[in-house]
């Protein structure tokens, strides 16, 4: 194999694709990055058997070749150099040499042949949604995935796309997020689960007007203008997220979003370092929040205007999950809907976007005595 590249191109490239490189796995190969070279196309791919991602590089090609190529070393050295031209040669035995106007640098792959091959979804189910609205769509329900291995189910954002409706659904146990967009069709019906390490590197790579997607009983692939991201589904049953979402709602808050973040923000300081327990206390006089730490001998309270109706309650919370929930409301103003103190809290912006319909939930916690 033989090519010259401008390293920051390469450099940029490489470093899309190696953000699937496990850094720790009992198979070394999947340490390395494959090259293959194809007139004066190179496409890079990199896996973890889960996830894997290529992209592709203009070059100036000489002779056509496939090596896989020691991810971090090769990396490591670009970062080093400062933007020139390089030229690659690779012989038989897969010993990499590569040159600059400053030096030579050589290292040894291994066989490209013997590098895992990305899932090939051609016959898959075929969808395309906005760009914009489906990385918008993520950033509102990835934070809410739990990260408890025994439930593999939760660890992923469930994706339910129905003839008019796409949805995605994230849990953890102690709070819900479920963001509907109105305005797409489908064809077919497909309810699915993607892991969080690849929607947060879908993230990253999400580019021009509209995202392609493709999806069969296995995998799910994302296209971006100069590569494609493959991910394994999790075949798990999601939980039956829509039988805790309450429906008879008889206490009503409205607030300030920034007040109240700020408020619960302060008021935690003062919480129980382990259960991070807030209350908050409604009725006819405004909010009240507060937290108590008899260890420690601490405690504080805020008053916070706001409009509420219904019967006076009080309710505790876990203060981290309260602020991530507000951080992810863009509205000036929040509206908490309530059943009772045991009962899962339904959180929404005061007004949605048009074709948008984003719940949130979160569930309380016993007040302690």
């Amino acid at each position: 194999m033989k090519f010259k590249v401008n390293s920051s191109i390469l450099l940029k490239s490489l470093n899309k694709v190696n953000s699937v490189v496990p850094a720790k796995t009992p198979l070394p190969i999947l340490e390395n990055i494959l090259f293959d070279l194809k007139a004066d196309v190179l496409t890079l791919s990199a896996t973890d058997l889960e996830v894997s991602m290529t992209t592709t590089v203009m070059v100036t090609g000489s002779q056509d070749g496939k090596v896989a190529v020691p991810a971090k070393r090769l990396i490591d050295t670009l970062k080093a150099l400062p933007e020139t031209s390089l030229a690659f040669d690779i012989n038989d035995l897969n010993q990499i040499t590569f040159s600059t106007d400053r030096g030579t640098y050589k290292l040894s792959g291994e066989n490209g042949e013997e590098f895992p091959s990305t899932p090939d979804l051609e016959t898959g189910y075929a969808i395309s949604i906005s760009s914009k609205q489906l990385a918008r769509m993520i950033n509102h329900t990835l934070f809410a995935v739990s990260t408890d291995e025994l439930r593999q189910a939760m660890m992923g954002v469930l994706f339910q796309i129905n003839f008019d409706e796409f949805k995605t659904v994230a849990t953890d146990g102690h709070r819900l997020v479920a963001f509907s967009y109105k305005a797409f069709s489908s064809e077919e019906n497909k309810n699915f689960i993607i892991p969080s390490k690849a929607l947060n590197i879908l993230l990253k790579n999400i580019d021009g007007p509209e995202t392609p997607i493709t999806i069969d009983e296995k995998f799910v692939s994302f296209k971006f203008e100069e590569g494609t991201l493959t991910s394994r589904l999790i075949k798990e049953n999601y939980p039956n997220y829509e039988a805790v979402i309450p429906n008879e709602n008889n206490r009503n808050m409205v607030i300030n979003n920034h007040d109240l973040k700020a408020g619960v923000k302060r008021v935690s300081l003062f919480a129980n370092s382990s259960t991070h327990q807030i209350r908050f206390a409604m009725g006819e006089e405004p909010l009240k929040i507060f937290a108590e730490d008899f260890d420690q001998g601490r405690s504080a309270t805020e008053n916070i205007p706001s409009l509420f109706t219904g019967e006076s309650l009080e309710i505790g919370f876990n203060a981290n999950y309260i602020q991530d929930i507000l951080d992810h409301i863009e509205t000036d103003e929040v509206r908490f809907e309530f059943s009772g103190p045991t009962r899962a809290s339904v959180v929404l912006p005061a007004a949605q976007e048009e074709n948008e319909n984003i719940l949130m939930l979160v569930m309380p916690v016993r007040i302690n005595s």
